[in-house]
């Protein structure tokens, strides 16, 4: 690992003597404990090679503040797409509003992870992986697309049906 361990010596074992560094008080937001959670769970090695090189906060950090940002442009998307009520006459309203195009732009990962089977990138770097969500993006909105003319709930189609 590159680091060298001081160890003391308890009874007949010699545990390492470590200092973790102290951060400024930062709270985790949701996909920040989401992450942690899923490297508990799913990936133990990962989470403890974090832990010992005192980088599990700054990547849980990390995670967080880039989901928190997907999310917020995909909201200020579908606030354009959308019009809101106004907040002032009708409160629950634009609440409930809000609250829906809060789960929708949540959902989209959700049906990407799960339905996709996405677990990771395949490709390091900002450019590679933006590159790849994009695939991800149009590879669901095919398969949507597909689901919708299997179902019939197309109601306008892009070009005329060929009747046989």
């Amino acid at each position: 690992m590159g680091q060298e361990f001081r160890y003391y010596q308890c009874g007949d074992y010699f545990i390492p003597d470590i200092q973790l560094n102290p951060y400024k008080h930062k709270v985790l937001g949701k996909y920040g404990r989401m992450r942690r959670e899923y490297l508990q769970e799913q990936n133990p090695m990962l989470l403890n090679d974090l832990i010992l090189r005192d980088q599990l906060f700054l990547h849980l950090w990390e995670i967080d503040e880039t989901a928190h940002c997907r999310v917020e442009k995909l909201m200020v998307e579908l606030l354009k797409r959308n019009s809101m009520p106004n907040k002032a006459t009708h409160q629950m309203a634009w609440v409930q509003h809000m609250n829906s195009l809060k789960a929708q732009a949540e959902g989209s990962f959700a049906d990407v992870k799960e339905d996709m089977n996405f677990r990771r990138y395949l490709y390091r770097g900002k450019a590679n992986a933006l590159a790849e969500s994009i695939l991800l993006a149009m590879g669901r909105n095919i398969n949507k697309l597909h689901c919708k003319i299997q179902t019939g709930r197309t109601g306008s189609y892009l070009f005329p049906l060929k009747r046989a």
